[in-house]
């Protein structure tokens, strides 16, 4: 055992941010803490000149092609939820996928319990993956819709985004991703890979703050509701929402200084260089994995050792409860860990997991290969416990 304290739960927010991404945010609150937007005065002016660079930025990072359809949200549940409610219409369609989280699956089965729409899982093949070939033979007259996550929070499994993509515009529907556990990791191109909609938090891959996170809005998404109405700095003498982007979906003082900080993050990433980030937690992931494929009494979900994935592994030990399992982890060897069902039902029933859970070791860039060794000797020296 150690008290030294290694953080595992990046896929519930990155830790530790990087420093620039911290002074950035330091700079806001201390030096340019004024409301963008709002006023002519020089901190407004670097306020509003700060989350336009932002959009600029966050734009060219996923391929978009117009920085003011880059909507600012507080997180990426936040996002989902002004697609659906914004663009769905009573009696429209929608597909998604088997491994969708809460965030996706909840509005969308609010919606369809309340009969405004209806949504239907596609269903998985023989390796539990989604069956796209199913997909065109599930579409109706008023399919409206392809929603899915890119990567499951639980699995690690990536949805083969850009193939859903060629079918949903094959068909003239709206394409929405959920890039929750992809950005940041994996490349995301908004126009090669045709996604409409593109939700993202700010505070994980992109090693931003909690509490921010954005939406892109593309070109072919010709009418969107917002899902508040309010002040906006423009068009004040107006009852109505202004009908231009980003105004009609960001009412309300916007979060500068996360923004400034997730914008801060994304710059630290391309200076690093995101293929080297995906690389470095590739290494990390397989290098877990082939360690407590080892272990008697240890199961792994997802992807087969040495099979891409996100760096997110969930994982249980015969004869343990998830919680137990999580309890030791965190109390004896001090790791940061999450154990549960992840608000991610549909996985874990995918995993035959829906009764017990599961604990998800989630791994960024600051995590090492000695990291990595202690976590698989911590499950090593717990499953042995059992043995006795």
């Amino acid at each position: 055992m150690s008290e030294k304290f290694v953080y595992m739960d990046n896929a519930a927010t990155s830790f530790p941010k990087p420093k620039v991404v911290v002074d950035k945010m330091v700079h806001m609150l201390t030096k340019a803490g004024a409301n963008p937007g709002r006023g002519a005065f020089p901190m407004a002016l670097e306020a509003a000149r700060t989350v336009h660079e932002a959009r600029e930025n966050l734009t060219g990072f996923f391929g978009g092609s117009e920085p003011s359809r880059l909507i600012f949200t507080n997180n990426c549940t936040e996002g989902l939820n002004i697609a659906l409610k914004g663009c769905l219409k009573k009696g429209d369609h929608v597909l998604y996928s088997p491994l969708e989280h809460n965030a996706m699956w909840r509005p969308l089965m609010s919606m369809h319990k309340a009969g405004f729409i209806e949504a239907e899982m596609v269903p998985v093949d023989e390796k539990g993956n989604i069956d796209i070939s199913k997909i065109e033979i599930m579409l109706k007259p008023n399919t409206k819709m392809l929603a899915c996550v890119h990567a499951s929070n639980v699995t690690g499994t990536i949805l083969p985004i850009r193939e859903i993509g060629k079918i949903a515009h094959r068909h003239g529907l709206l394409f929405l991703v959920d890039a929750a556990q992809s950005a940041g990791f994996l490349p995301i191109n908004i126009q090669d890979m045709q996604i409409d909609l593109l939700a993202f938090p700010g505070h994980k891959g992109l090693y931003g703050p909690l509490g921010s996170g954005g939406l892109y809005v593309g070109e072919r998404v010709n009418e969107i509701k917002p899902l508040k109405q309010g002040g906006t700095g423009s068009k004040s003498h107006d009852w109505q929402q202004p009908n231009l982007f980003p105004d009609l979906l960001e009412s309300g003082s916007l979060n500068v200084p996360g923004i400034a900080g997730m914008s801060a993050g994304v710059s630290w990433l391309k200076e690093q260089g995101l293929a080297n980030i995906s690389a470095h937690l590739q290494k990390l992931t397989q290098r877990f994995l082939q360690g407590i494929s080892q272990i008697k009494g240890v199961v792994f979900y997802g992807p087969p050792v040495g099979e891409l994935r996100t760096p997110v592994v969930a994982v249980n030990i015969a004869g343990f409860s998830s919680g137990e399992f999580a309890f030791l982890v965190v109390q004896q060897y001090h790791i940061g860990v999450r154990g549960g069902f992840h608000c991610a039902p549909l996985a874990h029933r995918l995993m035959g997991t829906a009764e017990t859970g599961a604990v998800r070791f989630s791994f960024g860039s600051a995590n090492t290969e000695d990291e990595i060794d202690y976590a698989i000797q911590a499950i090593k020296e717990i499953a042995m416990g059992v043995e006795e």
